[in-house]
């Protein structure tokens, strides 16, 4: 079996036990009290990464500012971020002011690798948008406006005739997000470094003899 998630919207960061967490902003955010009309990066990982049955295969893409750490799994791939001068505009939420931090240094929820018994098992990779210090552009490509890291993302998988090695996909969205001058530095997460050389939604095929 396979679960393909896909978010592509508002990130943001609230107050949440007396600290700054991550979070998504679904559509009627801002109709209800935060943290409780958002969903935390806790969350995502209690309903999403956990329940994940053995031999299920999950694809997770974020296109969302702040998501660098949405997944935190133990296996992480990324790069330093590029300077540029453009500056599109980002896919940030601010928080409600009740819900912002005077100086939003620390940040909670799950920002170191995730360790734990659920995971070993577990075929897993997530995509992210950007760091967790950077924003995510919205743009305008090929005539549609969408998300600077969606069109990059479905823009490599449709090049490759989406056969591509995570890894390689991932360094495909980074080329493309360079070329569209985009500084947003996209990550890739997972469960074993060897997964990063499997295929994107299947196992890499056996190299014959």
């Amino acid at each position: 079996d396979l679960l393909f998630f896909q978010y592509s919207g508002h990130g943001s960061q609230c107050m949440n036990n007396g600290s700054m967490a991550d979070c998504i902003c679904p559509l009627d955010s801002l109709d209800n009290p935060w943290p409780g009309s958002v969903i935390l990066d806790t969350e995502i990982h209690r309903d999403l990464y956990d329940p994940l049955p053995a031999g299920c295969k999950s694809v997770a893409v974020f296109d969302c500012c702040h998501s660098g750490t949405v997944a935190n799994l133990t296996v992480q791939r990324g790069w330093s971020a590029l300077s540029m001068e453009i500056q599109p505009k980002p896919r940030y939420m601010p928080p409600p002011k009740e819900m912002q931090h005077p100086t939003p240094t620390s940040v909670a929820g799950i920002r170191r690798a995730v360790v734990s018994g659920k995971y070993p098992d577990h075929q897993l990779w997530v995509f992210s948008g950007c760091q967790d210090d950077q924003t995510s552009a919205d743009a305008c490509e090929e005539g549609q406006d969408q998300g600077a890291f969606t069109w990059a993302f479905i823009k490599a998988i449709k090049f490759d005739l989406w056969n591509e090695a995570y890894f390689d996909l991932l360094e495909q969205i980074k080329m493309n997000l360079k070329t569209g001058m985009y500084t947003q530095v996209p990550a890739l997460t997972t469960t074993h470094t060897a997964f990063l050389n499997w295929y994107y939604l299947g196992k890499a095929p056996e190299i014959p003899e």
